[in-house]
């Protein structure tokens, strides 16, 4: 039961739309993988200790 003066929005997508939206998402993990394994090769390959743990602080301040 909606709350007093609460809007509802049914929003219905198409399946074009909802494949284009699921391409995008799909995209986007890629790309995010792709960062992560960057990530990861970058600092496994870094022999300069200071810059490999000023990378780590960086990426745990996310």
């Amino acid at each position: 039961m909606p709350f007093q003066g609460e809007l509802r929005m049914v929003v219905t997508l198409d399946d074009t739309k909802r494949n284009a939206i699921a391409v995008k998402l799909a995209d986007m993990k890629l790309l995010q993988e792709l960062l992560i394994n960057n990530e990861e090769q970058f600092l496994r390959d870094c022999t300069d200790h200071e810059i490999s743990n000023n990378f780590r602080k960086m990426l745990d301040d996310k």
